[in-house]
């Protein structure tokens, strides 16, 4: 049976981890909040960072909270501009790219 409720995870420090095994995220840091009935993360980018194209394996919902993002879709040529508040759902298997824009 699937859980409605998502399961906190329990982190006694709170803080974020660094992400230093994936280059071009240098910088980077994430934390993860749930991991039941699905996996649910917080990420800090500074301003100026570029994520290489990528896609991820299943829907991704994105959330800025603070600063804005672009988001470029490489299979249609377009770019998405996402301020603090805004988001957006990224279909499985969307080849894309993000530049952060702001902290």
């Amino acid at each position: 049976m699937i859980s409605s409720i998502p399961k906190p995870i329990s982190n006694k420090t709170e803080q974020y981890t660094s992400i230093p095994h994936f280059p071009a995220c240098l910088g980077g840091q994430w934390k993860n909040l749930t991991t039941t009935p699905y996996l649910k993360t917080t990420m800090k980018f500074r301003a100026g960072t570029s994520l290489p194209p990528h896609h991820f394996p299943c829907m991704a919902r994105i959330t800025v909270l603070s600063g804005s993002i672009q988001i470029d879709d490489l299979q249609t040529s377009q770019a998405y501009m996402l301020h603090a508040t805004e988001d957006c759902v990224i279909p499985a298997l969307l080849v894309h790219e993000i530049q952060f824009l702001e902290d």
